[in-house]
């Protein structure tokens, strides 16, 4: 059985206890549920388009931690080019429609509440497909939209 949708998954901060940086003590896992039609039609020629306009070429990762450090390729951007990738970046993304499953887990509250915690990485895995799961069943492999503009 195929289904209608490609989920994307991210993480953002560690899932390590041992060492938890109170600037930023939380672990992030994102699903982000779309359309195939929507990723092969829109997002992915958008997103080409946007690496060969800015770069020259579409080699360039495009790492969130990069973009805002300013490294590798991003360095080399100025002022202008940085600020009209970053508003192209964003209405890509604001124009793709999509479902959003996000687990967040404060890592202090875990590592206080048990004396031998489960993984961040793991429970983040375990409630994130879970509710993929339900949101895939629920949809029963129709589409959510009609059709995005590429």
């Amino acid at each position: 059985m195929h289904s209608n949708y490609i989920v994307l998954v991210d993480e953002s901060g560690d899932h390590r206890l041992t060492s938890i940086d109170e600037a930023y003590p939380l672990f992030v896992l994102c699903f982000c549920i779309v359309e195939k039609s929507a990723y092969t039609d829109a997002i992915v020629p958008r997103i080409k388009r946007l690496q060969f306009d800015t770069f020259g070429h579409d080699c360039v990762v495009l790492h969130e931690i990069d973009i805002r450090r300013k490294r590798g390729a991003f360095s080399k951007l100025g002022r202008e080019a940085r600020e009209a990738f970053l508003k192209s970046l964003t209405q890509i993304i604001a124009d793709v429609p999509m479902t959003v499953v996000a687990v967040v887990i404060d890592k202090r509250r875990l590592a206080q509440r048990d004396a031998d915690p489960y993984n961040p990485y793991h429970i983040g895995i375990q409630y994130g497909l879970e509710r993929v799961r339900h949101f895939l069943r629920a949809t029963l492999n129709k589409p959510l939209y009609s059709s995005i503009q590429a």
